[in-house]
């Protein structure tokens, strides 16, 4: 299939100390004046970090998590949210907006950077002969909001509107996916399956009890492996269990790192949300300023989704 031309190599500039937030739609959207749905699962090639030889310290990215309960949770969140729209869509179909989209944060961190416009997401830019960085300009990508009617303690009547996020716990302006997908589910029982008292010693067991190890073996049986591997009501990304975002990758910057470049691995990220975590101290020579930043070069694979490499959420 021809692919459609697509920038596969955006640079952004990223602070010493710092958490910082890439949305892979929305740079996307701005450098191909195209516009991409938050919703999709992108393939990353890589990241390079470029930096000055005296800069060190550790990078580390961040991405959702790969569980069935982070994609599950997703494709629940988007279904409800549409089902909340349809409610006054059904009637006025014809004030849906253009670029309608469910757009959600990947952590509380996140909401709190720039919202409800995510502002302090990095923004790919262009770099002239002379070393001059200049972002893109960027449009609207706003998140996506949940309205919930009769909320405590107000009770009926009492409207409050909530953003949206992937990790954590809910808090009085949020609601999390995984944290409200796993409310809305039963767990298995523990222990499962449930045995009889006595089945050790029942004559069906003791039928063939030619020694003395039948009743042991059977204690055995119902007492190792009889409870869940797992944690039986939180769910991983939930508020009490492994609430943050999962590590991708970690890059240690040192002066002997050559040419300062360091190389991260690459790898899916669902929503395209990345986090990026900097630890990072520059000591220059004396008389020489510190660097306030290094350059990230995200590399994206080119693919049949509009020049890109990536699926809808719904198919993950």
């Amino acid at each position: 299939m021809k692919l459609q031309p697509a920038v596969t190599k955006m640079f952004f500039s990223v602070p010493l100390e710092a958490n910082s937030y890439i949305d892979l739609s929305q740079c996307a959207s701005i450098v191909n004046r195209r516009f991409y749905r938050q919703g999709l699962n992108w393939a990353v090639a890589g990241f390079k970090i470029h930096s000055a030889g005296t800069t060190t310290g550790q990078v580390t990215v961040f991405k959702i998590q790969d569980t069935w309960m982070a994609s599950n949770a997703w494709q629940k969140g988007f279904a409800l949210w549409n089902k909340m729209n349809e409610q006054v869509l059904d009637d006025q179909p014809s004030i849906k907006p253009k670029f309608h989209d469910f757009k959600i944060a990947m952590d509380t961190d996140h909401l709190a950077a720039g919202s409800p416009t995510f502002a302090n997401n990095l923004i790919p830019f262009v770099q002239d002969s002379n070393g001059n960085q200049t972002e893109y300009q960027q449009g609207e990508w706003t998140r996506s909001l949940l309205v919930m009617p009769n909320v405590q303690p107000g009770g009926s009547g009492n409207t409050v509107e909530y953003a949206i996020k992937m990790h954590g716990d809910d808090t009085t302006v949020s609601k999390a996916l995984i944290q409200g997908y796993a409310d809305s589910r039963s767990v298995p029982t523990e222990p499962d399956p449930v045995t009889q008292a006595g089945s050790d010693t029942g004559w069906m067991n003791n039928i063939f009890n030619d020694g003395e190890t039948h009743e042991e073996i059977a204690l055995n049986l119902t007492n190792i492996g009889e409870d869940l591997p797992y944690n039986q009501m939180e769910y991983p990304g939930a508020g009490a269990n492994g609430a943050q975002p999962q590590v991708h990758a970690i890059g240690i910057l040192t002066q002997s790192t050559v040419g300062g470049q360091t190389m991260l691995e690459g790898g899916n990220f669902q929503c395209g949300l990345v986090k990026i975590v900097t630890e990072l101290e520059d000591r220059p020579p004396q008389g020489q300023s510190p660097a306030t930043a290094v350059d990230l070069e995200l590399i994206l694979v080119p693919g049949t989704h509009r020049g890109y490499l990536c699926e809808p959420m719904q198919e993950v």
